[in-house]
């Protein structure tokens, strides 16, 4: 596997938009036992340095709005959260193995339109779904 690029510096004052993306082949994380799984998961990780203001949890990845005082404590809140979500969901499906993809995908949000912009995909993700499937078939 080839290196990746640095992350670049995080700023404390801007809020990060984070996708954790899943591994293939598992089942849907939107179902009840996953949930309810990984709720208690993203309340506990590092409450005092790694804050999630806003989740939205998708088929295959959760999108995050989080708030962190560094980068290594964007880092370390990710790495509970990711550890603990794992045990939890590997439990609840009965099996063993990885959840997640290798690496996550995080952006600083600077501006109060990148803010806006990050929010978008957590918040308005249920009422696209809900707006496709109340449409009439052509």
């Amino acid at each position: 596997m080839a290196p990746h690029p640095a992350r670049p510096a995080h700023d404390v004052h801007h809020p990060v938009h984070v996708a954790l993306r899943a591994a293939r082949g598992l089942p849907s994380l939107r179902s009840e036992p996953a949930l309810s799984a990984m709720r208690p998961a993203l309340t506990a990780a590092c409450p005092a340095t790694f804050r999630v203001v806003h989740f939205s949890v998708q088929t295959g990845h959760v999108h995050m709005i989080v708030e962190v005082g560094s980068g290594a404590a964007l880092r370390r809140g990710l790495q509970v959260f990711a550890r603990r979500a794992a045990r939890a969901l590997n439990r609840a499906w009965g099996r063993s193995g990885d959840v997640w993809g290798d690496r996550y995908q995080a952006c600083a949000a600077g501006t109060p339109r990148e803010v806006r912009n990050g929010l978008l995909p957590v918040l308005l993700t249920l009422r696209k779904r809900a707006a496709r499937s109340i449409r009439p078939a052509a």
